[in-house]
């Protein structure tokens, strides 16, 4: 369905012109995060995790769950890439790897099952030495 306003738009009285990092600020944010191989790296996330709290890039998730967040990606990320370098060629596994290269933070968190699977990753694999 298509809107079409042939009239000025007329605004209530009270209304204030907001942003968009006023609406970010708002909403609660969210941000995006190139692919490193630090990522592999526990204390790394952790600190990531800590900036982005600090920057107020995300507001509404712990630092734990920020930091198992990128974790779970860059070992999706990167097994899947190992995988793919053995001549395994599954669709999903590719589908995966191409989707983990930029870890999209919703700040609020994602669905309990995604949260629950971050969380299997984080303790059930070791962090890599940086």
């Amino acid at each position: 369905m298509e809107m079409c306003y042939n009239g000025v738009l007329v605004m209530p009285s009270n209304y204030a012109v907001v942003d968009a990092d006023e609406m970010m600020y708002l909403e609660g944010g969210s941000t995006q995060l190139p692919m490193k191989t630090s990522y592999m790296n526990k204390k790394v996330c952790k600190s990531t995790a800590a900036s982005l709290i600090k920057s107020k890039k995300v507001k509404r998730m712990s630092k734990q769950g920020i930091a198992e967040e990128i974790f779970a990606h860059a070992q999706i990320f990167y097994r899947a890439a190992v995988i793919n370098l053995a001549g395994v060629k599954l669709g999903v596994i590719q589908e995966i790897a191409r989707r983990a290269a930029l870890i999209d933070i919703e700040d609020g968190g994602d669905k309990w099952y995604r949260r629950a699977a971050y969380t299997a990753l984080w303790y059930g694999n070791p962090s890599i030495p940086v």
